[in-house]
């Protein structure tokens, strides 16, 4: 029986710390889904901060809660991370737009009103979260840093939606159990009415995580051509890559939700352009390709292919895509001893600060030119809805690192800096 005070019982040690280690996961798991959501972990974590700031800005308009209260609040925090993953799934499944496959933010109309209402009922359960464990900060604060570092090493493995929905439904039974509202002699039978009719939505909200971003994003490839299913979906821990079958059994590659393939042509003028700009080529490595398809091209070009992942689960989604088809075979990772006479970096779509620091800086493309022979080029290839200053970014970065760059225009509308110590005409 738990301890009593006037009739009512008490919040126990423990029931503090499950609640700070519930919202430490509601924390991290959020900032991993928007990260997903908008295909920018950076801009996922940035959002999640910034909603956890704004909440504890209004917490301090309000007065502590008592032990009554606090198990109220908790509630109320559970009800609402519940009601962001409903948001989700239902505006993105009923406004699931093929455009959000080149970019998620793109429609900036649609995106904001979105996220917009997610965002509004996140902040009010962020302020729900910290008015939960308001009288012991320094010990819940701890606690929550400890339960998103586990949501952080889980995120791998488990849908970040599905952990939110977990840290609700947690923070939604530790409350359950000290109110016990099936005792059929409570004082306060509207309030235990209320805790369970509460308990009941959380766990029908709770219903709606497993699969919602893979449903979301099914629901848009439809919207592009209707049919098809996902023939695998990895997470690494940042990002989410897949590989998609339409009905036609065409296939492409998504990160969170985001196609990624190129169209053959384009990547067969660009393979051309860069082995062109080698010294009779005899190797080429390429980095971070979506799919089979750049191996096979440059294979029939005659020259010794390499290939290098950011993750493995961009590995085993090529993997996946290369099954079944012409020459689908892995194609090896170079060894340290390899020089390749050529190299070509795929950047991920959309192109964005985060996407511009993983091979394409000054320093990885220094790291890149001395495995590579001497005199060896290399290719950027950029997509067709890259700005103006990533584009500038990319160019400064070969040029700095090569000597030189020039740009390409591609098919498609999409184009490739090309970096070569080699004065070319």
């Amino acid at each position: 029986m738990p301890v009593v005070r006037q009739g009512r019982p008490l919040n126990p040690a423990w029931w503090a710390g499950a609640i700070s280690i519930a919202a430490g996961v509601a924390l991290t798991s959020y900032a991993e889904l928007l990260g997903r959501w908008c295909a920018d972990p950076v801009r996922g974590w940035l959002m999640t901060l910034g909603l956890g700031a704004a909440g504890a800005g209004v917490v301090r308009l309000l007065q502590a809660p008592d032990d009554d209260g606090a198990r109220v609040w908790s509630i109320a925090a559970a009800l609402l991370t519940t009601a962001v993953l409903v948001i989700l799934r239902v505006l993105g499944l009923g406004l699931a737009s093929p455009e959000f496959l080149q970019n998620p933010l793109g429609n900036r109309t649609l995106a904001l009103f979105v996220l917009g209402q997610a965002i509004f009922v996140s902040a009010a359960a962020a302020a729900a979260w910290t008015q939960c464990v308001r009288s012991k900060r320094s010990r819940s604060a701890i606690l929550a840093l400890f339960g998103a570092a586990g949501a952080k090493i889980t995120v791998g493995w488990c849908e970040p939606s599905v952990l939110l929905a977990l840290s609700a439904v947690a923070a939604m039974l530790s409350s359950v159990v000290i109110e016990r509202p099936w005792n059929q002699f409570s004082p306060t039978p509207v309030r235990t009415r209320g805790f369970l009719l509460a308990s009941a939505l959380v766990l029908a909200g709770a219903l709606q995580s497993p699969g919602l971003l893979r449903d979301v994003w099914t629901s848009r490839l439809h919207m592009a051509y209707p049919g098809g299913r996902f023939l695998s979906l990895r997470d690494d821990g940042s990002y989410v890559w897949g590989g998609y079958q339409y009905s036609d059994f065409s296939r492409v590659a998504l990160r969170d939700g985001v196609i990624q393939s190129w169209e053959p042509e384009t990547l067969r003028h660009a393979l051309r352009e860069l082995l062109g700009q080698a010294n009779n080529p005899a190797s080429i490595l390429i980095i971070d390709p979506p799919d089979p398809r750049s191996a096979l091209l440059a294979e029939r070009e005659g020259v010794i292919v390499w290939q290098e992942f950011a993750s493995a689960a961009q590995r085993a989604v090529v993997d996946v895509l290369g099954e079944g088809k012409d020459g689908g075979q892995p194609f090896a990772a170079a060894s340290a001893t390899d020089k390749p006479s050529a190299a070509l970096i795929f950047v991920p779509r959309p192109l964005h600060a985060t996407s511009l620091r993983s091979n394409v800086t000054p320093r990885a493309l220094e790291n890149l030119r001395r495995r590579l022979a001497t005199n060896a080029p290399i290719a950027v290839l950029i997509a067709p809805d890259a700005s103006g200053r990533s584009l500038r970014a990319i160019e400064t970065a070969v040029r700095r690192t090569f000597g030189q760059s020039r740009t390409i225009d591609l098919p498609n509308r999409s184009a490739c800096v090309i970096g070569s110590p080699l004065v070319t005409n």
